[in-house]
């Protein structure tokens, strides 16, 4: 009980918290792998794709997203293999 207590006043005076966000994507059905990377080499061929979003053209900080993702069969297609690269930038930078 008593380390229970260290770790949460450890936790509550930390000075810096981070999080991550899902980046914004609407083509799932053409790349199934941006929200879930267990469908790697299901297409049974090399499969190679890249995505650009960018919202709210002409605002300063808008929403913008580049993904490429390129995926393949390993081993006799019984195993996926897959790289997913995503850039998402939101806000004034």
């Amino acid at each position: 009980m008593k380390n229970l207590i260290h770790i949460l006043i450890f936790f509550l005076l930390s000075g810096s918290l981070m999080a991550q966000l899902t980046p914004v994507t609407n083509q799932y059905i053409l790349n199934p792998m941006t929200i879930n990377p267990a469908y790697a080499g299901n297409r049974g061929a090399l499969n190679v794709a890249s995505f650009y979003r960018k919202q709210w053209v002409g605002i300063t900080g808008a929403p913008q997203t580049m993904t490429l993702a390129v995926d393949a069969p390993f081993l006799d297609s019984k195993l996926g293999i897959g790289l997913t690269i995503t850039n998402d930038k939101i806000g004034v930078s």
